[in-house]
């Protein structure tokens, strides 16, 4: 049978509006405040490409509802097997992260990769196959490979982003001990003892060679460690992946630096130290100081942190003048509350000017879109896919962050157009009445625009046309349960 495009009908629209629709007369159940002071400018949204570009390269659909602009619709049917066709709003991202690869199957200095339980797909490629020449035009670099993870890059590239870096799981298996890139034994630092250099020359000649090698593409920063202090990896391990002590870390970082220069990359930034945490991104910054990064980056995956973790970490960074960037989430829960909840209290605690989901395709779960990788499967967006729809295409690049009086709500300005942007969710079990208390503000006359997701099913990203303008410089909205809706105020000075 013919597959029919799934789309929202006026009926259909109207008949979701009866429920969440705006009231200036209703009474709240609670009210937030937005203060206009401007916060951090924010830089962007992103993912990582890794494994599911190792599979997918430049495929168009998957291009387009990562990168796509932020204002348009991707027709989505999926991969073997096929869904059925709808629309999914593009999530406008501009920040792609290059997963540099540690695994060859070519023998160096008479000894073999030694890959345990690395699935094939999960394998990246890397490009310097031995250690005998640091000459990239020498026969010890191979450049032939990773093709599917660069035609990914160069898409995302085509359809606007902006922003690329450079990270990398593992050293190349043979400047790891045990010539395994998943890691080493209990915890311990598998770098070979005086490799520090190699896998700083390693990350620096690959930045140097997209930025100089037709098509040229430059790398705006650069990530020599992934979650180097969690203890995580070992020979066992289904991925790559590398512990390093802090010392290590700082040594590579400097060389780091020094190798971009002598490139004559003093432009590309050395990030680190992409810890797995909060807690652990804070003692890295306290050991090792800020002399050898130009920005933290860290991963958001202790989802038990409240705050005070991520305010650490922030009261260090800002103590060195160094800004903040989520560079990967995720987890298995598929309504977006989980997101919701964490992103949040990033914008809230954290205060980074830049936030990356890790797989956008992948399964169990951890995808928002579902996806089996390594059968060539691509299937349905989940709810949270939605969820994040809600704050990437209209949270954009060089919007102000600001405060609220409410953790459940995110707000930003867009100076450019005089337009204020609000992200709230209702956590009660009922339906609520919220108010927005815009009185800071001199002028605040709208249109308002206001898109709605019930993260336990019912809607995804509709829009609610049947609200034209505030009540004075504020307005009240109804939300029902497990709800997130984004307002768009016009005219906000």
């Amino acid at each position: 049978m013919k597959q029919r495009l799934k789309s929202i009908t006026m009926a259909g629209v109207l008949s979701i509006a009866a429920v969440i629709c705006f009231s200036s007369s209703a009474r709240a159940d609670w009210t937030c405040t937005i203060n206009p002071a401007w916060g951090v400018q924010w830089q962007g949204w992103g993912c990582s490409l890794a494994w599911w570009a190792n599979i997918w390269g430049g495929y168009g659909p998957c291009a387009n509802v990562c990168w796509g602009s932020p204002t348009n619709y991707t027709a989505w049917t999926g991969y073997n097997p096929s869904v059925p066709l709808v629309n999914l709003p593009n999530l406008g991202l501009n920040i792609v992260r290059y997963n540099l690869g540690a695994c060859s199957g070519t023998p160096a200095n008479g000894q073999q990769e030694s890959i345990v339980n690395i699935p094939w797909w999960k394998q990246m490629a890397g490009y310097w196959t031995n250690g005998n020449s640091t000459d990239v035009y020498s026969s010890s670099w191979t450049w032939n490979v990773d093709q599917n993870q660069q035609a990914a890059m160069y898409a995302a590239r085509s359809l606007g982003a902006n922003y690329f870096e450079l990270f990398a799981n593992s050293p190349m298996w043979w400047m790891c001990n045990n010539n395994n890139p998943a890691g080493g034994a209990n915890g311990a630092s598998n770098l070979r003892s005086g490799y520090q250099d190699y896998h700083a020359i390693y990350l620096a000649s690959i930045a140097w060679a997209f930025k100089n090698w037709a098509p040229a593409l430059t790398f705006n920063s650069v990530e020599a460690f992934n979650e180097p202090s969690s203890g995580y990896w070992n020979s066992q391990g289904s991925q790559e992946g590398c512990d390093f002590d802090r010392p290590t870390m700082s040594t590579v970082m400097t060389d780091l630096r020094q190798e971009l220069n002598n490139r004559g990359m003093g432009s590309t930034i050395v990030a680190g130290a992409d810890e797995t945490s909060y807690i652990e991104a804070a003692q890295t910054l306290e050991q090792i100081g800020s002399v050898t990064m130009s920005r933290v980056n860290v991963h958001g995956y202790e989802t038990s942190d409240a705050g005070t973790d991520r305010t650490r970490l922030y009261n260090d960074a800002v103590a060195r003048g160094l800004p903040i960037w989520n560079t990967e989430y995720g987890e298995g829960d598929t309504t977006g509350l989980s997101l919701i909840a964490n992103l949040n209290r990033d914008f809230q605690y954290l205060h980074m000017s830049a936030w990356c989901y890790w797989l956008p395709f992948d399964g169990s779960g951890w995808g928002l879109i579902n996806a089996d990788n390594g059968n060539w499967v691509l299937g349905n967006a989940n709810t949270k896919y939605f969820v994040l729809a809600h704050y990437t295409r209209h949270i954009r690049p060089g919007d102000y962050i600001l405060a609220t009086s409410s953790p459940d709500v995110v707000s930003a300005y867009d100076n450019t157009n005089h337009k204020l942007i609000i992200v709230c969710c209702n956590w009660a079990t009922s339906g609520l009445n919220i108010t927005f208390n815009l009185s800071q503000y001199n002028n605040v006359s709208g249109p308002i625009s206001r898109w709605t997701t019930l993260c336990h099913g019912g809607a995804n990203y509709v829009p609610d046309g049947g609200f034209s303008g505030p009540s004075g410089k504020s307005f009240t909205a109804y939300f029902m349960p497990s709800a997130i809706s984004t307002f768009e105020i016009n005219n906000v000075w």
